[in-house]
């Protein structure tokens, strides 16, 4: 924010802080208490918490920024920070990840990895921040399905995601609970088959597969068939994606992935699948066949849309038709018609 001009009191600046919903983090939390205190916002439902903060001694010390590195309170956890998305899209599924978008910090509602493998089945994996309640996916925001508790260190290569989870076994500053366990939606209703069996679970919808491997053995929650358990805090999930026309039949996905090797000492987990050798270090690097991906991406890099991370200019391009984006000019520009 401080490079781009956009940290300060001013109104676009604050605004910018607050869509990020970044009240508390050490970067910000002098903005958020003077900005609150000048304009007496405390009694507002979701800032009121921040009245025991509003103190001179504490805003004119500079002692917040210290108070929050000291506490990391869960709501550090809400901001919305830079992500560096990646998705594999072929004629069968799509895969997407939030490529280690902060390992084991707090989470809130983001969705770090997504597979759809139709449009009725969607496969992906969190850490519950609670257990479910009687008010189901609604129960709290992060709660049992919306958002994670804690983030993995996820990363993705093509058609394979890997997860490695390792909450602390202690609870955060004003965090409700630890989940002993993480979890996948795993709709096997939607399925047209599905196979559970120790550490692994298949699905299969149409010509369309999807597999996970876990480092314990996976469940689905008692009275469901959905929510595929697998127990534990140091643990990993392993998701390949499949079809008929890449794999051949749903038997002959689920004996490859079998198959394949899985390592993971603690801390780096290690897959190798169709002649790819994919490592992971837990709050370290990623590598395929040995040579560490770069993570940090341009804006845009796909078949439409080429761009650097801040770019003046953006053009996207399919066929004939395109879309023209000048920022500074204030210009957009559709070519192609109807």
């Amino acid at each position: 924010l401080r490079g781009e001009g956009l940290y300060g009191l001013r109104d676009p600046q604050i605004m910018m802080q607050l869509a990020m919903e970044a009240f508390s983090n050490p970067e910000v939390i002098d903005n958020t208490i003077e900005y609150v205190h000048r304009h007496d916002m405390s009694r507002n439902e979701f800032l009121h918490d921040l009245a025991d903060f509003n103190l001179a001694i504490l805003r004119y010390t500079g002692a917040l920024p210290v108070i929050s590195r000291y506490l990391n309170p869960v709501t550090n956890g809400v901001a919305i920070q830079r992500a560096n998305t990646y998705t594999y899209r072929g004629p069968d599924f799509m895969v997407a990840t939030a490529q280690a978008y902060h390992p084991g910090s707090f989470g809130d509602q983001q969705h770090l990895w997504n597979a759809v493998l139709s449009r009725d089945v969607s496969v992906f994996t969190t850490h519950p921040a609670r257990p479910l309640s009687d008010e189901g996916a609604l129960s709290g925001s992060p709660g049992y399905w919306v958002g994670s508790g804690r983030f993995p260190h996820v990363a993705q290569h093509e058609n394979v995601v890997l997860n490695i989870w390792q909450p602390p076994a202690g609870k955060g500053f004003l965090e409700k609970a630890i989940v002993d366990y993480t979890h996948a939606h795993f709709p096997g209703e939607r399925f047209d088959e599905v196979i559970v069996d120790g550490r692994f679970a298949f699905g299969r919808t149409g010509d369309t597969y999807g597999a996970l491997i876990g480092r314990y053995p996976l469940a689905y929650a008692q009275g469901t068939t959905d929510d595929l358990v697998q127990p534990g805090l140091d643990s990993y999930w392993v998701f390949e994606a499949g079809s008929r026309a890449r794999d051949g039949s749903f038997e002959a996905f689920a004996g490859r992935i079998r198959a394949n090797p899985v390592a993971f000492d603690g801390s780096v987990l290690s897959y190798t699948s169709a002649g790819r050798r994919l490592e992971l270090e837990y709050r370290g690097e990623f590598s395929v066949d040995g040579s560490v991906q770069d993570l940090a991406y341009p804006r845009f890099d796909s078949p439409y849309a080429r761009a650097p991370r801040k770019p003046e200019f953006i053009r996207i391009q399919h066929g004939e038709h395109g879309l023209e984006l000048d920022f500074y000019g204030q210009r957009r520009t559709i070519t192609g018609g109807g």
